[in-house]
């Protein structure tokens, strides 16, 4: 398992670019300090907060639950869970409801709707507004969740952090 610290500069570099794209949400600066292999192209960052990158998207770990926190989320049926668990898509029927304003492009935490867990991170296709219209399609693309490789390599560490 490789492990690379950012420079300061980096960390600025990376603080900046989320503080433009999150700006919407108040997320504070993630500071990052450290970021492990996950495979070729992905990796976890680790700080103040826990992130996840894939080649240039970046996005919140989905067990840094003060990340998340600061993002717009859904519910989805307990019917959509094993999909999205297994890397799915979010599709409009599963969502059960919308409780948050989001638009296209947008970081979205997804929930379960019986106890309420974050259960993937995504990126939303298309706004809230117009997600709550559709009969059908794709309204979040998963970008993380329970179970993926993010999810087995930061068990890996968690006892060393």
């Amino acid at each position: 398992m490789k492990v690379l610290f950012f420079s300061n500069k980096e960390a600025r570099e990376m603080n900046q670019k989320l503080r433009e794209k999150w700006s919407r949400f108040n997320v504070p600066d993630v500071n990052p300090v450290r970021k492990v292999e996950v495979d070729d192209e992905r990796w976890i960052v680790l700080g103040d907060f826990t992130l996840v990158m894939e080649g240039k998207t970046i996005a919140p770990f989905i067990g840094d639950e003060k990340l998340c926190a600061y993002f717009p989320g859904v519910t989805v049926d307990m019917g959509a869970l094993r999909f999205i668990t297994n890397g799915a898509n979010v599709m409009r029927p599963g969502i059960k409801s919308f409780p948050n304003d989001f638009e296209a492009g947008d970081i979205v935490i997804v929930k379960d709707e019986k106890f309420g867990k974050t259960i993937a991170v995504c990126e939303a296709s298309v706004g809230k507004k117009e997600a709550e219209i559709l009969d059908k399609g794709v309204v979040l693309k998963n970008l993380s969740y329970v179970g993926d490789k993010f999810w087995n390599v930061y068990k890996q560490l968690a006892p060393s952090l």
